[in-house]
């Protein structure tokens, strides 16, 4: 066996056993594979929603991207839905009634205004409660686009703001100013 031959020999056979046997091996703990998939999860969600909604503005008009959010955003949320995880959208102020935060959600959401008011942004919180590993991601309103749907009535494009009147009577997600926070991304882990 020619020398050089038998040092790669070695070489790889070193490596498998480092790899296989005799190194440990990282790994990592649930609750950061949990967080790091609802975040997945939550950019999905989002990257879908939004790029329906502003393909219907531009292919449909306003009232057309309304009534497809209206359907879309529950079929996505359950798309996310497992056994093991609960992943949605929730506000303070929210438009569908089944967006409503739980009372958890709810002081976060109150923290997150409060460290606004104060010049923070919030970020990606995860925490352990009695309902399961809790993961939530703020939603800030951007301005633009965002105000057509969630401004003052102003802002509102007009043909938005009739369907939303149709389809959501007590809708409370209107008067947002860009910077506010608009709600959150919320996982709920069960395991």
């Amino acid at each position: 066996m020619n020398f050089r031959f038998q040092r790669l020999l070695t070489t790889i056979t070193a490596s498998a056993l480092c790899a296989g046997c005799f190194c440990k091996a990282e790994t990592k703990d649930p609750r950061v594979i949990q967080k790091e998939r609802s975040i997945a999860a939550f950019a999905s969600l989002q990257k879908e929603l939004g790029g329906t909604l502003k393909k219907a503005v531009k292919t449909e008009g306003f009232a057309a991207a309304i009534t497809k959010c209206q359907t879309l955003s529950p079929q996505l949320e359950a798309d996310q839905r497992t056994a093991t995880v609960h992943i949605r959208r929730i506000s303070d102020r929210f438009r569908n009634p089944d967006h409503a935060p739980d009372p958890w959600e709810a002081s976060i959401l109150a923290q997150w205004k409060s460290d606004l008011a104060s010049g923070h942004k919030p970020g990606v919180l995860s925490a352990e409660t009695d309902a399961g590993f809790r993961v939530m991601k703020p939603i800030i309103i951007s301005g633009g686009l965002c105000l057509q749907c969630h401004g003052t009535p102003a802002e509102m494009n007009p043909e938005a703001a009739r369907e939303i009147d149709r389809l959501y009577p007590e809708d409370l997600a209107k008067n947002y100013k860009p910077g506010e926070l608009r709600g959150a991304f919320s996982a709920v882990w069960k395991e």
